[in-house]
């Protein structure tokens, strides 16, 4: 701490606190706004059409598999990325 000042510290400290802000909200709007917003359409697909609306449960189950699928594969090469265990 000697070497870097402490206006870097603060700098470095406010930048990190922002990242993790960040992170956090892309969470909360991924995984808790998104599911409601797709099984309310689901639903809503439901009382127009229930022909159509089992197209779009399909799509819904393929778009899931796709997106975890992603997630899954990339989990490791990130904390490959960042050093982490």
């Amino acid at each position: 701490m000697d070497t870097v000042g402490t206006s870097t510290l603060i700098t470095r400290m406010t930048s990190d606190i922002n990242q993790v802000q960040n992170g956090i909200n892309l969470v909360l709007r991924l995984f808790l706004r998104s599911p409601f917003i797709v099984f309310g359409a689901m639903i809503m697909a439901f009382t127009i059409d229930v022909k159509a609306a089992m197209i779009f449960v399909v799509a819904i189950i393929l778009l899931s598999i796709v997106v975890f699928g992603v997630m899954f594969i990339t989990k490791p090469l990130y904390k490959k990325g960042t050093g982490r265990t």
